[in-house]
């Protein structure tokens, strides 16, 4: 539901006498062909951190990086009068950004490959500090800064082996390095497990008390520091509210801001074709290496025909690893001894007959998942299990399609560019690609990462539905307790093990 500037507080205006950080007057920004955020005017003074809220694809990672200096500004004026306000000294994490350095290293890996130098991999500590890979570990340089975020650990990993948590402290830890008093920090606890979610947040509330501003979006309002005194609201391409933390951030506020879940059509699912096998998956002590790092093992773990499955563990417990072994996509996976569909995996059994079985929504497939080409085409290639779409579909297939676009409400999304939606806009098609198929097994990987709260009531929402009304299993993996669908029956949690 579009926010009702009616019924937020009015657009107020800062009364403190702080020194002017960062102006906005009157600006409209640009994306791709489209204006967005039009004659904003914003200003940040010296003793302001601020909170940036709104429903997915509003445009508040569009501000963002105007902050930063990554957006074109098509009229109006953007002022930077404060040194710590100059691109070159703010600090930055977001999704798109740690997508740009992964994009990089992929680069990078293969032009090692080429020139005999494979063992130059980047690692954590190369990421944190700015040094090159192979650079000694001398050469990083010990700060009390980053003690919260429990990197020691982590600073000699090559890059390719951290989790999807891990890798978000290293940025995190990379920006407060490269930070020289502004902080900017894009959705910072997503993939974080509760601990760690604490531990960035009392280390953000440290920051800011010294010599650090933070400007902060995060849909998780019971996560934010304490010290965060102002608060913007962002809907449909324009700020319909700012003001005070306290005057914006009311109960009354937040549910008009976010709204209702808007549901598609209730119309029966399609039900999925029933495994002949009584046992889906079953991995008998699996064992997983890294170098001299044991990620799990002697792992065992079976997933009948009745079940559904929820996993959870700390960050670098092995939760992705386990399920990257069962689909296939880990390089270990012929080395263990796993059944799927009551057939031992490399028995004369291709990968895309592993893959037709299974629907996947993962961080690592957004990742991947970087081509411009319409939404609906993305959807659609979840027929095929493709990362593009490279074949025509049958009409049958096409009528499939529209119908899980629907039931997921995202028919306005389906004419616009996949790499020009929000984080959250892209993992909602990620999840309509996932089903298409009515697959035997559906795998959600933190598949409510980056959504707004009224998004992700709909998506548990529908998995929930999928899980009691299909043949389809789920297995489900968050750190939040509070997004477990109703319709789990058995739950595995991994130890921490190696995880820091």
């Amino acid at each position: 539901m579009p926010a009702s500037a009616s019924k937020l507080p009015a657009l107020s205006r800062n009364k403190t006498g702080g020194e002017i950080v960062f102006s906005m007057s009157n600006v409209t920004l640009r994306i791709g062909r489209r204006r967005i955020l039009p004659q904003t005017s914003w200003t940040i003074r010296t003793g302001e951190n601020w909170v940036i809220i709104g429903p997915n694809g509003a445009g508040k990672t569009t501000l963002l990086h105007a902050v930063i200096g990554r957006v074109p500004v098509v009229s109006g004026k953007l002022s930077r009068p404060h040194p710590s306000a100059v691109p070159g000294a703010i600090g930055y994490v977001s999704f798109d950004m740690e997508q740009r350095v992964i994009d990089r290293e992929r680069a990078r890996d293969e032009a090692r490959y080429f020139s005999g130098k494979s063992g130059d991999r980047l690692r954590a500590g190369d990421i944190v500090f700015g040094t090159r890979p192979g650079d000694s570990a001398s050469a990083w340089p010990g700060d009390d800064r980053l003690a919260p975020l429990g990197l020691d650990a982590l600073l000699n990993r090559d890059l390719r082996h951290l989790s999807t948590g891990e890798l978000r402290r290293v940025f995190i830890g990379r920006a407060r390095v490269r930070c020289r008093g502004l902080l900017v920090l894009d959705e910072p606890f997503e993939g974080l497990d509760a601990r760690h979610a604490r531990r960035v947040a009392d280390m953000l509330d440290k920051m800011m008390l010294q010599d650090v501003q933070l400007i902060l979006v995060t849909h998780h309002i019971e996560t934010l520091p304490e010290r965060i005194n102002r608060a913007m609201v962002i809907n449909n391409g324009r700020v319909t509210a700012l003001g005070s933390r306290t005057e914006i951030l009311t109960s009354r506020s937040l549910a008009t801001i976010y709204g209702p879940v808007i549901h598609g059509p209730v119309d029966p699912l399609p039900a999925a074709r029933q495994p002949a096998a009584e046992t889906l998956i079953d991995v008998r002590n699996a064992t997983v290496r890294h170098g001299s790092r044991i990620v799990f093992e002697n792992l065992c773990w079976q997933v009948r025909a009745n079940e559904h499955w929820a996993i959870s563990g700390p960050n670098g417990a092995g939760k992705t690893t386990l399920l990257r072994l069962v689909t296939g996509d880990h390089l270990q996976a012929y080395a263990n001894e796993i059944y799927l569909f009551g057939r031992r995996r490399g028995s004369g059994e291709s990968i895309w007959d592993i893959k037709k079985r299974f629907g996947v929504v993962s961080t690592e497939l957004q990742r991947r998942y970087r081509l411009r080409i319409l939404a609906r085409n993305v959807v659609r290639s979840g027929f095929f299990d493709s990362i593009g779409l490279y074949r025509s579909c049958t009409p049958s297939q096409r009528a499939g399609a529209d119908q899980w676009i629907m039931r997921l409400n995202l028919t306005a999304l389906m004419s616009r560019r996949y790499d020009q939606l929000s984080v959250g806009e892209r993992k909602l098609v990620l999840i309509a690609r996932a089903m298409v198929k009515s697959p035997a097994v559906l795998i959600l990987d933190e598949p409510c990462q980056g959504l707004d709260p009224a998004n992700r009531r709909r998506v548990l929402a529908l998995v929930d539905r999928i899980g009691q009304t299909t043949g389809t299993r789920i297995i489900f993996v968050s750190h939040r307790p509070d997004e477990i669908p109703a319709c789990i029956t058995h739950r595995l949690r991994l130890p921490a093990g190696n995880a820091v």
